[in-house]
């Protein structure tokens, strides 16, 4: 046990404002840019999914703030054996030792949630070499990549010239969609 926290199922609801202050503290400290909204939490960590099973731990300081999270969504009915997960770790938290217990537990909880052999994915931003570093010692391999834009449709949007579309979908992808975050996804074989 990681030293000072103390590690437990997520009561889900009941931890909604920890999980909040959680995951915006670990978007500004890892500099995305990408704010963290309770809509989010709540998708991923509150509402429950019809056909999908889930397990969540958190670990909790003395001071009953949140320091991390692992999450796994399993869908029941999946005939590829896939698990789906999220690990974050508070910026003021981040050990080597609490690290690989929140890989580890995140392992052992998949293979609990499946009851099955699958293959887990977790994503890592490139700007957090800390998760990077945390999924690789946890036995996990890059597996693809893929690119978030937001925009605000409040905002409007930028008229393409049809006589240059290459160069104003340039300009578009450079300034119309920013911020923007590279994700690595993670897998592990769960056996």
């Amino acid at each position: 046990m990681a030293a000072g926290l103390a590690s437990r199922p997520s009561r889900f609801a009941a931890d909604y404002d920890g999980l909040i202050a959680l995951m915006t503290a670990v978007a500004e400290a890892d500099g995305d840019g990408i704010e963290v909204g309770p809509d989010d939490v709540r998708l991923e960590c509150v509402d429950d999914e019809p056909g999908w099973v889930r397990a969540h731990w958190v670990w909790e300081a003395a001071d009953g703030r949140l320091a991390a999270v692992s999450a796994v969504w399993h869908e029941v009915a999946d005939a590829q054996d896939r698990a789906y997960g999220a690990v974050d770790i508070h910026p003021d938290h981040r050990t080597t030792e609490l690290e690989d217990e929140v890989a580890r537990t995140f392992r052992e909880s998949t293979a609990a949630l499946a009851g099955k052999p699958v293959a887990a994915r977790v994503g890592a931003k490139r700007s957090q070499a800390w998760k990077t570093g945390m999924l690789e010692r946890g036995g996990f391999r890059p597996d693809r990549s893929y690119v978030r834009m937001r925009r605000s449709l409040a905002e409007p949007t930028l008229a393409v010239d049809a006589g240059n579309e290459s160069g104003a979908l340039r300009h578009y992808e450079s300034v119309g969609f920013a911020p923007y975050t590279t994700t690595v996804v993670y897998l592990v074989e769960i056996a």
